[in-house]
């Protein structure tokens, strides 16, 4: 063996464990979903986290129960729609074993259920950040500061909301940045690469279904000459239908057994802009009828 060799080793070393971490099969869900085991406090997400993701929650003692009442949200919504009923869909998840998998009926992470759950999951999480910093929950953000004063092309009279008493803005731009955090980083290294752009791309979609939208009041019932007002999230029956919507237009991408795995590149970009005011669809590769292995195409 040369001593060339030898003073390379530790760096084709450290490459090879590398990309052989981007090899390890990932987990069929989200790893913020194991929040909603969390009774009292975040310490209790410790060992089921990863290091990294349990930093970023723990920094706000609120934002766990933030991301819990989300998800109860979501599911609780998703089963008065129906949509389990009419699209055959699982909003039901079992509770059984602690920090296990929340829907074992899911056949694979490609299919079309968890393509809607994941979307779902991520715009509830994202309304409730953000209304949760307008409220004043969240010691990591506040109201929109961008929304004070008077508001431009509006009557004299109109005022936006004081970030005071739950009053002001919802911050959305925060809740977007924050939640690309919590949930695009999991997997940004996936490989196959049709599975990582499936995957985000379906987390996208449910982060751009959010929206905000102007609501005025009087100061008082007999003082109406001032007009008070805050850009709010869309309320969670509406933000429900817009998923439904993206769910029913959703496409079916081929199944094929060439896999491109690029591994060792991870992608970075921010997909948000690409789908921004527009009705994107979901995607899904497998219908629930067959599972399919990790390499999306190989049947088992």
């Amino acid at each position: 063996m040369s001593p060339v060799f030898l003073l390379f080793l530790p760096f084709i070393a450290g490459r090879y464990d590398q990309n052989y971490a981007y090899n390890e099969p990932i987990p069929k869900e989200p790893h913020w979903w194991k929040v909603i085991w969390m009774r009292n406090r975040v310490q209790e997400l410790r060992v089921v986290l990863p290091a990294r993701l349990y930093r970023l929650i723990s920094t706000d003692p609120e934002l766990p129960f933030v991301l819990k009442e989300s998800l109860q949200a979501a599911l609780a919504a998703c089963k008065q729609s129906n949509v389990e009923k009419n699209e055959k869909l699982t909003c039901t998840h079992q509770s059984g074993q602690p920090y296990g998998e929340l829907f074992k009926t899911v056949t694979s992470f490609d299919s079309r259920d968890f393509s809607f759950l994941l979307s779902l999951t991520t715009a509830f999480a994202v309304r409730a950040i953000a209304e949760a910093c307008a409220e004043g929950r969240l010691k990591q953000c506040t109201c929109d500061k961008k929304y004070m004063g008077s508001i431009n092309g509006r009557p004299r009279g109109f005022y936006w909301s004081e970030c005071v008493d739950g009053n002001g803005s919802h911050n959305l731009p925060y809740a977007l940045k924050l939640s690309r955090k919590l949930m695009d980083r999991q997997f940004a290294c996936v490989v196959p690469l049709r599975l990582r752009n499936v995957i985000l791309h379906n987390i996208s979609v449910g982060r751009m279904r959010v929206s905000a939208s102007v609501m005025c009041r009087c100061e008082s019932p007999l003082y109406c000459e001032e007009k008070r007002c805050q850009l709010r999230v869309i309320d969670e029956s509406i933000l429900l239908r817009r998923v439904i919507e993206s769910l029913w237009n959703s496409r079916r991408m081929r199944r094929s057994n060439g896999v491109e795995m690029r591994v060792g590149e991870c992608d970075r970009r921010n997909r948000d802009k690409k789908y921004r005011k527009r009705r994107n669809s979901l995607w899904y590769v497998d219908d629930g009828t067959n599972a399919v292995s990790f390499f999306l195409g190989v049947p088992h």
